[in-house]
């Protein structure tokens, strides 16, 4: 009974690990993504996409009405909101992840409070993010 545990332990701690080694992959490459396009090419692409901002609310914009640019990043989805555009990147069960391109004036907070997205700087008004829960 003791080698079964055991064994069990060995198994979710192989999987724990890998699901964190995978987490840094995909921002790894994410971030070269961002890098490859370009900070400032994100940005005034992100503008353009703010027409699909609607009274606070997080809309998907389809694959179609993309600039080039963001598609380059490859996303699962993007969504626009208030504050910027969320280009998720990969999406598991109880968490997302993903490039956040913030809009002119918005202040992005990159020391965790515990609530919301975990915002890491990549260059200009471009981050990645990582939400939990």
């Amino acid at each position: 009974m003791k080698r079964a545990n055991s064994s069990s332990i060995v198994l979710v701690a192989l999987l724990l690990f890998g699901c964190g080694a995978q987490s840094g992959t995909v921002q790894e490459q994410g971030t070269k993504a961002v890098l490859s396009v370009g900070a400032p090419r994100l940005v005034g692409e992100a503008t353009v996409l703010r027409i699909w901002v609607h009274s606070g609310a997080s809309v998907p914009v389809p694959a179609s009405q993309l600039p080039p640019g963001i598609t380059a990043l490859r996303p699962q989805e993007v969504r626009v909101t208030q504050q910027g555009i969320f280009v998720q990147r990969s999406k598991r069960t109880g968490w997302e992840e993903g490039v956040f391109i913030a809009f002119r004036g918005t202040m992005v907070e990159t020391r965790f409070r515990g609530v919301g997205p975990l915002f890491s700087h990549i260059d200009d008004q471009v981050y990645w993010y990582k939400v939990e829960g």
